[in-house]
């Protein structure tokens, strides 16, 4: 059945297709997708006795139903044992002429939008897959160099996409409902999103890290993001491994959604084996990965499409990672006509972004089809100011999704020069971010650590500095002192903190800096070096340390 609007193919005057597709044999095992869409795995001895062959055809469609009675010369209905022999010896011979089957090798495609083999880009929906026209064709028959598997049905794009003209109030209340820290920001995020509801068919997939304060409405901008997304998204995700990810996300190709992506005390490896497998996420076939199992056969897992993570803070990204994020940040939500008309325009949006989703889907589904040419345009234009092939790749994804959500047509020059704001301040902030030098990295990954108050709570040292020198934030409780036991003080006559020097820093703990290496990365900070001797941190401690200008931490500090 197709989703209200949605068209079917037409078989009422063309024979039934096949509804079974070989996949191949291997050691007596005979492979195939049945016609529900799922790959089964029968013996011989199964097959040819007939046994649960029946079941594989029942109660499918009308068109499996014509099949099976055109080819073994009854109805399903009416089967017996010599018709099911029959079509399990059929099984046999069509997955003999195939060869053998390599599970490891297959190319399995489910849940997500993913680019055929004619660069044509078509959203698995579980049950159904939809091409960029609107037409649905069950996952078991449609015809692709992919394997097409089935999975649990989420809602398809609808038939009737929705025109830019339709999104106006919905995007003037993503502008204005959130404290974007510039007004392009708004705009990157809405390029993400567009670009997100391709999943894995564009080349290069970026992503996106949204951070802000307590109350800055990071965890609504995600929840209307989700509803955007729809069942493409597959919800938010918070407490997650990476493991995890890879066996829930396993052969598809979505935006994944992660809230509270916290740097973690004592910096586990939890998050870095995601972060590794973000990485493989962006480009080409995805992060493809093979594990070892229990029965000492290979396991592999591949996941391709967008990420979005939400956080405070963000953690420490490695260059080859940071280059394939784009990093937007949120201040405090605007104060417009108070509280109760904010949380009503909020209110709106939700039911706005879930109302449009299917119809956004099936607008940048049936746009797809200008994404390489208009990509190479962008991409051209990027090159003449400069980026590199990654900035590139990175920041035309973003204003390619844009350009696909507004307009209608091919990119023009008119509106590539309109985008000549959003792509300098993009490609000035990969400029930064590519040039960060090993002191800021590990300054950064000092100030992004998480360590545990009087009280047990957690807190990174940028909140509790912010807050101590410049009263940002909410005052935090005995932050002096965790700091003071996380090896970093402030110095408030001389202006400076000083952190402390040696192998045994907290800080920077299962990073790169650990073992003492941070003190010559962080003494090249600038007005940055070494105490030459040991100095007075605090009553009955004195150690070396280095000492930084507080006025490169960014705040503006206060007096004491």
């Amino acid at each position: 059945m197709s989703a209200p609007g949605q068209r079917e193919e037409s078989q009422a005057e063309t024979a039934p297709r096949q509804p079974i597709r070989p996949l191949g044999h291997r050691s007596g095992t005979y492979s195939f997708v049945a016609p529900c869409g799922q790959i089964r795995h029968l013996r011989a001895d199964q097959l040819e006795a007939g046994k649960g062959v029946r079941s594989l055809f029942t109660n499918i469609s009308p068109e499996v139903a014509r099949w099976c009675e055109a080819t073994f010369d009854k109805p399903i209905s009416a089967w017996g044992m010599e018709e099911a022999r029959a079509a399990g010896n059929w099984i046999i011979e069509a997955c003999n002429a195939v060869g053998l089957y390599d599970d490891e090798r297959a190319d399995h495609c489910s849940t997500g939008v993913w680019r055929t083999e004619h660069d044509e880009a078509v959203a698995h929906c579980g049950d159904r897959v939809v091409t960029a026209d609107g037409t649905a064709v069950p996952v078991a028959v449609f015809e692709s160099a992919h394997t097409m598997v089935g999975a649990s049905a989420i809602n398809p794009p609808v038939s009737d996409p929705c025109l830019a003209a339709q999104l106006n109030t919905l995007l003037q209340n993503i502008r204005r409902g959130w404290g974007w820290a510039r007004p392009i920001d708004a705009e990157v995020y809405l390029g993400w999103v567009a670009a997100a509801f391709l999943g894995g068919f564009p080349d290069w997939r970026t992503h996106l890290h949204v951070s802000g304060g307590r109350g800055s409405g990071k965890s609504s901008l995600m929840e209307v993001t989700s509803l955007m997304l729809g069942d493409l998204a597959g919800g938010i995700l918070n407490d997650v491994t990476e493991a995890g990810i890879r066996q829930a996300r396993n052969n598809q190709a979505r935006p994944l959604l992660m809230d509270e992506f916290e740097p973690e005390q004592g910096r586990s490896s939890r998050q870095g084996s995601i972060i590794s497998f973000i990485r493989l996420m962006s480009g080409g076939g995805g992060g493809k990965i093979a594990r070892g199992s229990s029965d000492h056969t290979s396991k592999s897992f591949r996941a391709l499409g967008p990420v979005y993570l939400s956080a405070i803070n963000h953690v420490e990204f490695a260059p080859q990672d940071r280059s394939r994020f784009v990093f937007l940040q949120l201040d405090a939500l605007p104060a417009l006509g108070g509280p109760v008309e904010g949380a009503e325009r909020l209110q709106q949006t939700r039911k706005m972004a879930k109302r449009l989703s299917s119809a956004l889907w099936a607008r940048m589904l049936a746009q797809s089809v200008r994404w390489d040419r208009d990509y190479l345009a962008v991409k051209a234009s990027l090159d003449a100011k400069g980026a590199d092939a990654r900035q590139a790749a990175t920041i035309a994804t973003i204003v390619l999704g844009r350009d696909l959500l507004l307009y209608e047509g091919s990119i023009t020059e008119e509106r590539l020069e309109h985008a000549e704001e959003l792509m300098r301040a993009m490609l000035a902030d990969a400029s930064v971010s590519t040039g960060d030098s090993e002191a800021e990295d590990a300054l950064g990954c000092a100030l992004d650590c998480v360590i545990p108050l009087d009280h047990g709570v957690g807190r990174s040292v940028r909140e509790i500095l912010g807050s101590l020198l410049a009263d940002i934030g909410e005052a935090v409780l005995g932050g002096e002192a965790a700091l003071n036991r996380a090896g970093v003080f402030i110095r408030w006559p001389q202006r400076e903190i000083a952190i402390r020097t040696g192998a045994k820093v907290k800080l920077f703990e299962d990073s790169k800096w650990a073992g003492g290496a941070h003190s010559s990365a962080l003494s090249k900070l600038p007005g940055a070096a070494k105490s030459a001797n040991s100095i007075n941190l605090a009553p009955g401690n004195k150690q070396r340390a280095v000492l930084i200008p507080i006025g490169i931490l960014g705040f503006e500090s206060s007096s004491k």
